[in-house]
């Protein structure tokens, strides 16, 4: 299996809900039914194409330019197609078995739902300062309740509903470009140039759980990687 493998530099807060469970917040990162932290497949996705038209805007006028903006939309479709591409990115969560011991365990005693809500997450207060006056605008206080720095989740990667790495119709074209993206994420979520949602991401792959897989965004980028280094072919 093929797994992205997402690491908190910084608190964050991606896919933004006003339904907060803890009820304490304007603001609330998305929690699953035990109160884990999750982060949704498509704002995932966003941010991969994102870095994709980084890549493929460095290999305008390249020969090879053409056959990776292919690569692209059969990843990931183009801008009005109702088809969204042949690569499903999952939501990343906490693994599965740890997911399985909470669950257990929430069954028993539903407390610990909002236990775990509130020991994953932070609460942070905002407000607007007054151009004028230097002061808090009035009623300009919000708060949000991030992911916890350190936090480590994972997302599955499917091509075709083939994992990615075997999916026989994936190549190594495919495979390069959604590395490069991979390795090119450093922020996401709300608030990200604000010095939220730093980010580390991993691509894994082989194993048979989230957390069995080995590192693979290395080898599957390097193709791509030799490429931009030669520049363009004078």
């Amino acid at each position: 299996m093929t797994f992205l493998r997402v690491l908190l530099e910084s608190d964050g807060c991606f896919a933004a809900s006003r339904e907060t469970l803890l009820q304490d917040a304007d603001t609330c990162q998305e929690l699953d039914e035990l109160g884990l932290p999750v982060i949704g497949g498509r704002a995932l996705r966003g941010l991969l194409v994102e870095e994709v038209g980084i890549v493929l805007s460095a290999l305008r006028g390249l020969p090879e330019g053409k056959t990776y903006e292919a690569a692209a939309q059969e990843l990931f479709g183009s801008p009005g197609q109702v088809a969204p591409g042949r690569l499903a990115v999952g939501d990343a969560r906490y693994p599965e078995e740890a997911r399985s011991v909470l669950a257990d365990a929430v069954a028993t005693e539903s407390g610990l739902r909002l236990l775990a809500a509130r020991s994953h997450t932070v609460l942070r207060r905002q407000t607007s300062i007054h151009e004028q006056t230097g002061a808090a605008a009035t009623g300009s206080l919000r708060a949000t309740r991030l992911v916890r720095k350190g936090t480590m989740l994972y997302s599955r990667l499917l091509f075709d509903g083939t994992a990615f790495g075997q999916a026989t119709q994936c190549g190594v074209t495919h495979k390069a470009l959604v590395a490069m993206a991979v390795r090119l994420l450093r922020r996401g979520g709300v608030h990200r140039s604000r010095g939220w949602g730093q980010i580390s991401v991993e691509l894994l792959d082989g194993g048979r759980s989230e957390t069995s897989g080995g590192p693979v965004g290395e080898t599957w980028s390097a193709p791509l990687l030799q490429r931009l280094a030669k520049g363009v072919d004078r």
